[in-house]
């Protein structure tokens, strides 16, 4: 019998992986996951001499059936999935189209049950129920060819996302667990980060996806995680694996180099396989911290060789540069000495030393009267978007989808702030922030209902600052700027994020610019005179251009505070499928767009007062908080400098309790609202755990 062969075809705003499967020599095909464009789909296989039998669905979700119904018509192939799906295949607000339109639906010919074989174009697959992604996901496995569809339940180490309607992630690990062992049958996982296997034969014209690979090979398993950011730093666009040498195989890909680093009893050598070494001597061996340092700044002058770029933070890849100012000149240091050690021991810019420097005076005059071992800071999260953004990893969830569970969630969120009565009645409530998510997809009353609970519970007598990120425009009412102004919110945030109309609708900000502009003047009328936006830089597409308007279109309105990110992109996130189909060259952020953010902000009488970087920033950059003077954000502050106790609440949120000597212990919640509804006394009593410990 002749062999089966797989082609693949990645559609959509997701980046979904459409899969074709066939006989070689046949003329019958199978499609998997037809993402969108059903037509399109249907000329691209008759243009090959195909003909489609059968349309397989591992799962409902929009991204994955968006082209089914148009093929369906198009070639009368018979649709084909699992019977628990129904409810999702059918709804538009459980397979997310009705955020991310157009809205569509699609009726299976036949619900398949687990275990059922599906005979079609000669090829026999078997259905996988594997629940936890959907309520009704499945794999489809081909025992003869030796792989499996695995929708969006499997990925490269790891599984796939349960914070959707319908999704649970103890369903998901309990389907993949009882299924184990056949997995590991399975030659192939097919699967969103496969390579492809093309329509042999046929002159495919199906692109390739597959990111191309740099290994770092060490001689002690030491610092593998410092290594990897900073490799990461210099090759943004490829995927770097560090690992023991001879506990695996791999090679860098061709072209590109081979690093290795190895540690000595007083020394460390790092190179690249058949190149050029260096080596560092270490004068303390036995300090970690040192040797750490040593061998980043190293590792650092190989890779800025090579590669021949600098970074503008140097060796520093953690999120909170401004703490090192901060700490040093707490300790007495004068800016001279500050700006000396962080250029020599971090090799940072001279640009970037400043910075860091000016932001920790800043924040140390801000900060000046918080009460740090005394009090604490409180945070709610409201885990509910109108729909989700491009490069969103953040726990949120559609809120049509949840509408019927608000209450229940609310309810929880109210226990937690009656543990917080308790737990911290000994303690100074400093500041409060509710973020999310977007809060303002609650409705005025369950908004006022938020409120009450918190004034009626806590002694709100002390609270320097009351913070809602209001944030998109599409959610913002007058009567919800009521409330929150009827129970002295004075922060809010009206959020952007650019003001390029074509980037919105890429993003999935299903956002007016028009209506941005409105909810800003909606704000003032109600009296906030403390509005952030906020604002990325680095988006698909976007230009020095654009970055120059939408500046501009800011400072029309006039806002108290601006804060810009530079884009993150977040394995979590969409963006991280999309960049897989266009290219991380289409993210531009450069030297050039961040002066002329803060040149802008300058020029709206701006200054930076906090910063804070992220893995995986476009350009390697970071996010800088501006604001007018008295209007700069505590709580970002305080979240970012870990000198005060968060008391955070709602699903997918984490508690930090600051000691008396430094230390931090952590305490999170689960991010999936079912779970976080159904076990809010589990995670009230991690609190206690937390907060009872000396």
């Amino acid at each position: 019998m002749s062999e089966i062969k797989i082609g693949r075809k990645t559609m959509g705003v997701c980046a979904t992986n459409c899969y074709f499967l066939y006989r070689e020599g046949g003329t019958k095909a199978v499609v998997v996951d037809p993402a969108e464009n059903g037509a399109g789909i249907f000329k691209l296989l008759s243009e090959k001499d195909f003909t489609v039998e059968a349309i397989l669905l591992t799962h409902g979700h929009f991204d994955h059936i968006g082209g089914a119904a148009e093929l369906k018509k198009a070639s009368g192939a018979k649709v084909y999935a699992l019977t628990e799906e129904k409810k999702v295949c059918r709804t538009p607000e459980l397979n997310l189209s009705a955020q991310m339109p157009p809205v569509v639906t699609i009726e299976a010919d036949e619900w398949l049950t687990d275990g059922q074989m599906v005979e079609t174009a000669g090829i026999s697959l078997q259905v996988i129920a594997t629940p936890g992604h959907t309520v009704g996901g499945c794999c489809y496995y081909c025992k003869e060819g030796g792989f499996l569809f695995s929708g969006d339940t499997l990925f490269e180490e790891s599984v796939g996302r349960t914070d959707f309607p319908t999704g649970s992630m103890s369903s998901l690990v309990r389907s993949v667990k009882e299924n184990s062992l056949s997995f590991r049958k399975i030659q192939k996982f097919i699967r969103d980060t496969e390579i492809l296997l093309q329509l042999e034969g046929r002159s495919s014209t199906i692109p390739t996806a597959s990111k191309k690979m740099i290994i770092v090979t060490l001689n002690e398993d030491r610092y593998a995680y410092d290594i990897h950011s900073l490799v990461k730093a210099f090759y943004p666009e490829q995927e770097i694996k560090v690992f023991v040498k001879g506990t695996k195989e791999e090679r860098s890909d061709a072209g590109l180099p081979a690093f290795f680093v190895e540690y000595y009893e007083t020394s460390i050598c790092a190179g690249i396989e058949n190149g050029g070494t260096k080596t560092v001597h270490l004068n303390t061996p036995e300090d970690r911290g040192t040797v750490k340092n040593d061998l980043k700044q190293l590792l650092y002058a190989l890779l800025s060789e090579e590669t021949k770029k600098t970074l503008p933070w140097g060796t520093l890849t953690g999120i909170r540069p401004t703490k090192i100012a901060k700490q040093l000149l707490e300790q007495g240091q004068t800016e001279q000495e500050v700006a000396a050690y962080m250029e020599h021991t971090y090799l940072a810019s001279k640009e970037k030393t400043e910075l860091s420097i000016d932001i920790a005076k800043r924040e140390m005059q801000i900060l000046s009267g918080i009460h740090y071992e005394e009090g604490y800071s409180l945070y709610i999260g409201i885990p509910f978007c109108p729909t989700t953004c491009l490069y969103c990893s953040f726990t949120s969830f559609p809120i049509c989808a949840w509408k019927n569970r608000v209450s229940d969630y609310l309810s929880a969120v109210e226990k937690e702030i009656d543990f917080v009565k308790e737990a911290c009645a000994d303690r100074v409530l400093d500041s409060v922030y509710i973020g999310g998510g977007t809060p303002t997809t609650l409705e005025p009353e369950e908004l006022e209902r938020l409120f009450l609970k918190l004034q009626n519970t806590l002694d709100w007598s002390q609270v320097r600052e009351f913070t809602v990120e209001a944030g998109r425009a599409d959610s913002i009412t007058a009567e919800k700027l009521r409330v929150m102004k009827r129970y002295g919110v004075t922060r809010i945030s009206v959020n952007p994020q650019t003001m390029k109309q074509e980037t919105l609708d890429l993003i999935g900000r299903r956002h007016t610019v028009a209506q941005t502009v409105e909810a800003f003047r909606l704000a003032r009328e109600e009296g906030f005179d403390n509005i952030n936006m906020d604002l990325i830089l680095g988006l698909p597409g976007e230009t020095k251009e654009d970055v120059e308007e939408t500046i501009r279109r800011v400072q029309e309105l006039g806002p108290d505070s601006l804060t810009v990110h530079s884009l993150a992109i977040k394995r979590a996130s969409r963006l991280s499928q999309w960049i897989l189909e266009h290219g991380i060259s289409t993210l531009h952020n450069t030297d050039e767009t961040m002066a002329i953010a803060a040149q802008g902000a300058k020029q709206m009488g701006m200054e930076p007062y906090y910063l804070y970087r992220q893995k995986n920033m476009s350009g390697n950059f970071e996010n800088v908080g501006y604001a007018k003077p008295g209007k700069a954000g505590i709580y970002n502050i305080l979240i970012m400098e870990e000198v005060q106790t968060i008391m955070a609440l709602g699903a997918g949120t984490i508690s930090k309790r600051v000691y008396g000597d430094g230390r931090i212990e952590r305490c999170d919640n689960v991010k999936d609202v079912g779970q976080y509804i159904e076990r809010i006394d589990e995670m009230i009593q991690r609190k206690q755990q937390l907060f009872s410990e000396e």
